[in-house]
């Protein structure tokens, strides 16, 4: 094996160039910058940077790395140069996707943008850490010092939620008739009917991972039919989410179909708070039974106690 070694060389034979997109990240591997050796080499490595950036190409190549030759690939950031280690053709497995024969809901699709949409934003790798190095770090350290290792705490991960699946299955098993499903995609929201609004709408709301859900009259603007199926599907989301959900509504039958619990306000007062069952057959007063509308109230007068 020995034999086998190659020196290690500083040298860079660049045998062609490609478009930068031209490359396949799957073959990507390690990452280094590279620095000119010497202040002769500084405005060389320039001009081929700046004559690269302007063709849109990337240069492909050799370079003998830990007495293995290399294929690399260079391209130019600003005014230096980054090189990729690329693997070779039999390090990488061909992927085994399938070929999709059905069509995708375009109402599936107009979701999920809209996910996208709300989670959109630059990459900031210190907001990734790696907790095993960590962990390792602090071992080591602690070893070093004569200090007691005291063992994490492990925290269980929170359930996941597989919003697309749910809202999918929701869908499959009610969709209405009378509302088309394709071309969805395109549509600005004025151009959604209703109850197409309030589905993407409680899509966009799910997609930061909120704490807690505010619901205010989500199901006020449409029809009773649409309200009703609309009250059904988050009826089936609520079971598969983990979170809190706080819905405002004047809908007694709504708020009785869907909470745990109620919370009956009235003129900026809470005047009582519990489950549906128990606010309908106990309520703490009359006002509340007025609120509730509840019909057996009726006024008398004590006259024997």
């Amino acid at each position: 094996m020995k034999a086998l070694d190659v020196e290690s060389s500083k040298i860079i034979d660049l045998e062609k160039y490609v478009p930068g997109g031209g490359i396949d990240p799957v073959y990507f591997d390690s990452s280094y910058y590279l620095y000119p050796d010497g202040p002769v080499a500084v405005e060389t490595l320039r001009v081929i940077g700046a004559a690269m950036a302007e063709a849109g190409v990337v240069g492909l190549g050799r370079l003998t790395l830990s007495r293995r030759e290399r294929m690399v690939v260079v391209e130019p950031r600003g005014i230096g140069m980054a090189l990729f280690t690329l693997r070779a053709a039999e390090e990488v497995r061909a992927s085994q996707f399938g070929i999709a024969e059905d069509e995708l809901e375009a109402e599936m699709v107009a979701i999920a943008r809209a996910i996208i949409a709300q989670r959109t934003g630059s990459f900031d790798p210190t907001a990734y850490r790696d907790r095993y190095q960590e962990a390792l770090r602090e071992l080591i350290e602690a070893k070093m010092k004569g200090l007691p290792i005291k063992p994490r705490a492990v925290s269980a991960p929170p359930p996941l939620i597989d919003l697309m699946a749910a809202l999918k299955r929701s869908l499959a098993r009610e969709r209405p008739t009378d509302e088309p499903s394709q071309g969805l995609e395109d549509r600005r929201p004025a151009a959604l009917s209703g109850g197409q609004q309030q589905r993407v709408a409680v899509a966009r709301a799910l997609a930061r991972d909120p704490a807690v859900l505010l619901l205010d009259e989500p199901f006020s603007a449409v029809d009773r039919a649409t309200r009703r199926k609309l009250q059904r599907e988050l009826a089936r989301l609520r079971r598969a989410l983990c979170i809190p959900i706080v819905l405002v509504t004047h809908d007694l039958e709504e708020a009785a179909a869907l909470a745990d619990r109620i919370v009956v306000l009235h003129r900026g007062r809470t005047l009582q708070e519990g489950p549906p069952d128990e606010l309908a057959t106990r309520p703490a007063s009359a006002e509340v039974a007025r609120v509730l509308d509840l019909r057996n109230v009726f006024d008398g007068q004590v006259v024997e106690h």
